[in-house]
């Protein structure tokens, strides 16, 4: 373990100026061991120079001195792929976001969450996507899809997988092919379609679901990209789908119970932040809700009238979402307010 950098430490500040590039609201340091997190390696120093040093913190209206901060709102993308973003470009260090150019819809729960509302969404609308029948709502970009499933693990693997939401999200990519196919798109191309689930064993499951799927072997799927949050960190996809991995209310009575990777707020808002044209997230409700940047998502996409619902699997049969027995059923929109 080493300790914490600073720059009289590194030497920058001999006769020059530094600039720091990085977004704090997103994903920080890898850090394994918890003694070192403990000890705040985890925090960047980009992070930690806007948290402790006066210079670089807002003021009440949550404005930042112009001599050291300037702060990019606009969050679009360029017509050859350039990403131009929201940022915080300093004469000591710059603060630089890698937020993808998103439909306001997408970008709305991690702007008010994370960025006081202050990003401008300036992405144009996909004519590929306005009339995508999977949508609850016509239109409305967003959808979250209510699944109770059952989290499981390998022996001597902590990592979580989940099949009900790997069947969801099988069935969502074949709903998204065939509109392809309509709109007589042959294939998918690249940077078009994205998967994202927090757990690697989920991320391994669904890859296999997708090559082992009769339906699914058939289509030239190359280009769809399955990964961890991680993996997707400072890419844009025109469509996400996201399987959160996590179940099981009843843990939540446990004193030592964790959200893990679920309740991590930087992961959420990477992962939220990734789609630019259509966002599918497929989770158990009753969990996420607790935690509260998902009781945000879910509670305004039920207020937006874009949330769906699978019935409850049972341990005998996960994959048969027919023979589930009962439905997830959410408290009514006020609950979120």
């Amino acid at each position: 373990m080493t300790s914490r950098c600073s720059f009289r430490e590194t030497g920058l500040l001999d006769n020059t100026r530094a600039v720091l590039a990085g977004d704090p609201k997103q994903l920080g340091p890898v850090v394994i061991s918890k003694i070192a997190e403990e000890h705040g390696l985890g925090v960047s120093l980009l992070e930690r120079l806007m948290r402790d040093n006066y210079l670089y913190k807002p003021d009440e209206d949550l404005g930042f001195d112009s001599q050291f901060i300037t702060k990019l709102l606009k969050n679009y993308r360029s017509d050859h792929g350039d990403l131009l973003s929201l940022s915080f470009i300093v004469l000591i260090f710059t603060f630089h976001s890698d937020f993808l150019r998103s439909h306001p819809s997408i970008l709305k729960v991690p702007n008010d969450l994370f960025y006081n509302g202050e990003l401008q969404p300036c992405a144009c609308p996909s004519q590929l996507y306005k009339q995508v029948e999977l949508l609850p709502r016509e239109g409305f970009p967003v959808v979250f899809h209510g699944v109770a499933g059952i989290s499981q693990q390998l022996i001597g693997f902590p990592s979580l997988y989940n099949r009900a939401e790997i069947q969801v999200i099988k069935d969502y990519l074949k709903s998204l092919i065939k509109h392809f196919h309509q709109k007589n798109v042959s294939h998918i191309q690249p940077g078009e379609t994205g998967i994202i689930s927090p757990y690697g064993k989920q991320v391994d499951k669904i890859q296999m679901a997708i090559q082992s799927d009769a339906e699914l072997s058939k289509e030239n799927l190359e280009n769809v990209e399955v990964g961890t949050v991680d993996k997707f960190h400072g890419k844009e996809f025109s469509v996400i789908l996201m399987s959160t991995g996590r179940t099981f209310p009843r843990l939540l009575h446990k004193p030592h119970f964790s959200l893990g990777f679920v309740k991590d707020e930087r992961r959420f808002n990477v992962a939220m932040t990734r789609a630019r044209y259509l966002l599918i997230v497929v989770g158990d409700p009753r969990l996420l809700v607790t935690e509260k940047s998902w009781n945000n998502h879910t509670g305004s996409r039920v207020r937006a009238r874009a949330y769906s619902h699978t019935q409850v699997c049972s341990m005998t049969s996960p994959h048969n979402r027919k023979a589930h027995s009962s439905v997830v059923d959410l408290a009514p929109p006020e609950h979120y307010e």
